[in-house]
């Protein structure tokens, strides 16, 4: 069965590269993975992913600073892609680079003070499962809207969790993580993961 409804009924930003980004818009109800793979805003993306690991990478090695290679090493990920987002991390202040030959990154403040959030805010944007609670988006229909006090409740979920984790906490996990992995022999002879 196809079906045609407006986007705004669905509460999704469509933008001119979305290929069903079509007024009207139509879907195949019966193949609805295709609209699933299209509509992946409340995930969070491997920017956001991989900035957690590399703050936690910072934080394990506080003391000196880490290079974007050692990240990269201990992890599987792309330098050219940790560089980019360490330079969002820098920018907001929540890093230093210190150059030179025993250079690297630093954290700026102390451990436990950086959350979750605060770190996912800044690579992810807003947080928010739908458009008119984020701020940006707005909606003739807010007033009126069945479905906002329960996206209103996702979100404040999302924010007590994320508000609620330190930074210090995730280091704590995976310090534990790689002990395991140590004794399971899936760590290599430099703490680097065997598993990505």
């Amino acid at each position: 069965m196809i079906v045609s409804i407006p986007s705004y009924t669905l509460g999704i930003k469509l933008s001119k590269t979305d290929d069903f980004a079509q007024t009207p818009k139509a879907f195949n109800l019966n193949k609805s993975s295709d609209y699933i793979e299209k509509r992946n805003q409340m995930k969070i993306s491997t920017r956001g992913r991989y900035a957690l690991k590399m703050m936690v990478e910072f934080a394990i090695n506080s003391d000196t600073p880490t290079k974007i290679n050692q990240v990269s090493k201990s992890y599987g990920i792309s330098e050219k892609y940790l560089e980019q987002i360490v330079s969002i991390l820098s920018k907001a202040k929540l890093v230093k680079s210190i150059r030179g030959a025993q250079g690297g990154y630093l954290l700026i403040k102390p451990v436990e003070e950086y959350t979750v959030g605060e770190i996912l805010r800044l690579t992810e944007g807003s947080l928010s499962p739908v458009d008119c609670l984020d701020g940006n988006g707005s909606c003739v229909h807010s007033d009126f809207c069945v479905t906002q006090n329960l996206f209103k409740k996702v979100e404040d979920a999302i924010n007590n969790v994320v508000d609620n984790i330190s930074l210090q906490d995730l280091v704590d996990d995976e310090l534990d993580i790689r002990k395991r992995e140590k004794e399971l022999e899936l760590i290599d002879k430099n703490g680097c993961h065997k598993i990505t």
